[in-house]
């Protein structure tokens, strides 16, 4: 079951405010049972901030915050449309969503894609039944944000998947997966899965040092292999090689998928943190 719930500010963290002013500088959540698929501030001079995973202090903003150049992009996961306060006037955003009713709720109770100033389009359907028909190279960005829930959509981390970006993404083009989870730990699998012809690389944003409507969040990008400028620029901003990361998987196809691995792995101290 969705729900659309407005949050107030704490009372007991913000004894000056008045109720009213609470409500006002609080925020709108979307949730899917006990999952966060987006949210934005209520108040008007503030709700085009992205918010969430998706915030600029998080590793979002070395992928899609200060373009050079302008940009057509993929999003698989349209949440609350959140990613097009990234984007500006000139550059193409399309969303692919399999949940016709998420269009809606993002359209009736958020903002984010009426405020937007890039062209948006939005297609619902099985990503990567939809991708297959966008032209070929054609991509600046893929990203896939469709992980944050207990039940993942495994055919979008499989080697034929990978195939699927490969195909659409532009030379020099960038691939990147949202996998803040609490119930997988998806970088194993993204390793492995990746290993033979892209250079993966991760980065996080933790509790310690969140600010208000910030939640943690992990992003793993790959490049094709020999794209070394955009890896070397990744790793200036603090984002790491999955080369040596400690945890394994066996790669995943069409024809094989465990997920009992990447689950067993959450359940293990997390000493990917310390990673180098």
């Amino acid at each position: 079951i969705y729900q659309v719930v407005n949050q107030p500010l704490s009372q007991e963290q913000n004894p000056d405010l008045s109720e009213e002013e609470r409500y006002d500088l609080g925020k709108r959540t979307l949730l899917h049972g006990s999952t966060v698929h987006g949210s934005q501030v209520l108040h008007p001079t503030l709700r085009r901030n992205p918010t969430s995973y998706y915030h600029r202090a998080g590793p979002l903003w070395d992928v899609l915050g200060d373009a050079k150049k302008k940009r057509n992009v993929a999003v698989i996961g349209l949440g609350v449309g959140t990613c097009s306060t990234y984007f500006q006037e000139g550059e193409s955003l399309t969303f692919y969503e399999l949940d016709p009713a998420i269009e809606d709720i993002a359209r009736a109770g958020f903002t984010y894609l009426d405020d937007g100033p890039a062209e948006v389009k939005i297609v619902v359907g099985d990503a990567r039944l939809q991708l297959e028909h966008a032209p070929d190279h054609s991509y600046d960005i893929i990203m896939v944000d469709a992980f944050s829930s207990d039940a993942i959509p495994t055919h979008l981390l499989t080697r034929e998947a990978l195939s699927l970006y490969d195909k659409k993404l532009a030379p020099q083009g960038t691939l990147v997966f949202h996998i803040s989870s609490r119930y997988y730990d998806l970088l194993g699998v993204i390793k492995s899965t990746s290993a033979n012809n892209w250079i993966a690389l991760g980065k996080w944003h933790t509790e310690k040092n969140l600010q208000a409507f910030q939640d943690d969040a992990a992003y793993c990008v790959l490049h094709r292999k020999g794209d070394n400028d955009n890896v070397a620029a990744l790793r200036e901003a603090g984002w790491l090689s999955l080369k040596g990361y400690p945890n394994e998987c066996a790669p995943w196809s069409d024809d094989y998928i465990n997920t009992l691995r990447p689950l067993y792995l959450m359940l293990r101290p997390q000493s990917w943190k310390n990673h180098r």
